[in-house]
């Protein structure tokens, strides 16, 4: 897995940062800024989905998926939905990352929020993970909450998308059987 060769680097530069060093890749970035709610960022699609979301299934995914999903646990919403070749999904499955990513890393570099100094669990909710693990630099969950924001921005009219493809679905199964049981009560 990638994590095996990226991690003990990560590791590295949060140990130099936590001796004044400047790195900005360090300790559990990803975890703190990029993957916001778990990879691809989909905290974001499941607050689209609670908030504007017409069909049954994701309605009800976004229920299941919500908690999890604060505690960047992302499996329910991944499978559920699903987002692999999912062609509505996965471009923004992959794009929101690396949009993040780029935000983080100009936040960063440009001074506006702190270095990673601190090694933190990678549950912790949104911001809460960029607080502690800047060493309490409220600038970072500022960040996190853009990035939360981003991830809503971008999801949002593909999410719109397939939710319509759904729920226009949903609906003609309804008048499938809707006409069904009408045939059943004339015969």
């Amino acid at each position: 897995s990638v994590n095996s060769f990226v991690n003990p680097i990560l590791l590295v530069a949060l140990t130099e940062n936590m001796e004044g060093g400047t790195n900005i890749f360090a300790g559990d970035f990803k975890n703190m800024f990029v993957f916001i709610g778990g990879a691809g960022a989909t905290l974001g699609l499941v607050i689209c989905m609670l908030i504007w979301a017409k069909s049954a299934q994701l309605k009800t995914l976004s229920r299941a998926g919500a908690l999890p999903s604060l505690f960047n646990i992302n499996e329910p919403i991944i499978f559920g939905a699903p987002i692999v070749y999912n062609p509505y999904l996965a471009i923004p499955f992959v794009v929101v990352p690396l949009i993040t990513t780029c935000t983080t890393y100009f936040a960063i570099s440009w001074g506006l929020v702190d270095r990673i100094v601190a090694a933190i669990p990678w549950i912790s909710p949104v911001g809460v993970g960029g607080f502690l693990g800047t060493g309490g630099g409220f600038t970072a969950v500022l960040l996190a909450l853009l990035n939360l924001a981003i991830s809503i921005v971008c999801y949002f009219p593909f999410m719109r998308m397939y939710d319509s493809k759904l729920y226009a679905q949903e609906q003609e199964m309804a008048q499938q059987e809707e006409a069904e049981a009408k045939a059943v009560k004339a015969d």
